[in-house]
């Protein structure tokens, strides 16, 4: 067995030949000797059929003595059946596997209100649970959870919350840190969800008079043309509440909006009828001259746009209660009166945003498909003005 005396005197010759050399000493052990003079312990063994070697740091920082104590309990490993050549990883507790999904999956794709909601429904779960190995996690300790926000009665909450656990979950199995999703055993034991419907209305002959009311009710000529502009598009009510004019091409009658103040993350393309053209051309000459459509008041260049509540004060000043529509139904208006029209779903779906126009490529090619979702706008805006003039 090598001594200390003896591995000192072979170092030096090594370095007197000034090349790069190798001291055995017994079992795998072996001193690396650099030619710049710095030596490093490595351990040399076979895993799976293989030749690896594992440095165990330099010498002589670390002692003979305390290199072979080093090795040999790396060998005891071996003999355990455990892995030495892949370095052992870190159980991430819920809360790490969460804040790398968000970080990796969600924050680069999804808007800013989408993010916070997300953040806020999973809360709970991460109270209770968050601190946890997530490998640790299982199905009763997410549902006592999910019982705790149903005891509340909100019971979309808990289905989201089960959801984005799901989620979070499937990120942990594609990432190596998790085994199952306990979440999957989940389905069946939470309560009925019910649907929620934004108020909107549907009857074609009280929608005709919500077209008259647009147009000949209210003060602000901004706000009515915000209104009918919403009902020609049917967009996301902030969609509409943040268009900018750089936004819209009026002579190719389109306007495309930006992936990232879309809900999915995609530049969405809304055909604009004829109608929605010289309403904006009329609009252009009061509000053209800022970054807005519709500037709030307090902003006399424009470089801000209306708040939150301004579209649903507007149908308020105009006699409709918050029960019976709100801006986001113009939403549901359109989808039910162009599916009771006899128009497709996918092209209804497509223009709602709800859907990517990837997913249906296979029944329609691209320039076919915008074909009929500008057939589309424009029969829906003709429609509309037929509703409104009683015809």
């Amino acid at each position: 067995m090598i001594t200390d005396k003896e591995l000192r005197k072979e170092i030096s010759r090594i370095l007197a030949s000034g090349k790069r050399g190798e001291i055995p000493i017994e079992n795998g052990l072996i001193l690396d000797v650099m030619t710049s003079g710095r030596t490093f312990w490595r351990f040399r063994f076979r895993e799976n059929g293989q030749s690896h070697r594992k440095s165990i740091g330099g010498y002589p920082l670390v002692s003979l003595k305390d290199a072979r104590a080093k090795r040999d309990e790396l060998r005891l490993l071996i003999l355990r059946g455990e892995s030495i050549s892949k370095p052992k990883k870190k159980v991430l507790t819920l809360q790490e596997v969460f804040d790398e999904w968000m970080q990796n999956q969600v924050e680069p794709q999804f808007t800013e209100k989408y993010i916070y909601n997300t953040r806020v429904r999973i809360q709970p779960l991460l109270k209770e649970c968050g601190k946890m190995q997530i490998d640790e996690v299982k199905s009763s300790d997410i549902l006592a959870v999910i019982r705790k926000v149903e005891a509340k009665g909100h019971y979309e909450t808990a289905h989201r919350l089960r959801q984005i656990a799901g989620q979070v979950f499937r990120y942990a199995i594609a990432t190596d840190n998790a085994q199952v999703d306990p979440t999957y055993a989940l389905r069946g034991a939470l309560h009925s969800r019910s649907t929620k419907h934004y108020p909107r209305i549907t009857d074609p002959q009280k929608v005709g008079q919500l077209m008259r009311d647009i147009r000949d009710k209210g003060q602000s000529p901004v706000m009515r043309a915000l209104l009918m502009l919403h009902a020609y598009t049917f967009v996301r009510p902030k969609e509409i509440r943040e268009a900018e004019w750089a936004e819209f091409d009026l002579d190719r009658a389109v306007w495309c909006i930006p992936a990232e103040k879309m809900k999915m993350r995609r530049l969405h393309v809304v055909p604009l009828a004829r109608q929605v053209v010289e309403l904006l051309r009329v609009l252009f000459m009061s509000t053209g001259h800022g970054r807005f459509l519709f500037p709030a008041q307090t902003s006399m260049d424009g470089s801000r746009h209306i708040s939150d509540n301004a579209e649903n004060k507007a149908l308020r000043d105009r006699g409709y209660l918050r029960e019976e529509m709100v801006g986001h139904g113009f939403r549901g208006m359109a989808s039910t009166l162009l599916h009771n029209n006899g128009f497709s779903s996918q092209v209804i779906e497509i223009q709602l945003s709800h859907i990517d126009s990837n997913s249906v490529r296979e029944s329609y090619n691209d320039a076919d498909y915008m074909e009929k979702r500008v057939e589309m706008m424009q029969w829906y805006a003709d429609y509309l003005d037929a509703l409104r003039d009683g015809k």
